[in-house]
């Protein structure tokens, strides 16, 4: 299952998909 998270990159918001990695 992945988990849905906001990350900052060089001041842009943006989804990042979290799996087992």
């Amino acid at each position: 299952k992945a988990n849905r998270a906001m990350i900052e990159i060089d001041g842009f918001i943006v989804p990042e998909l979290d799996e087992c990695a």
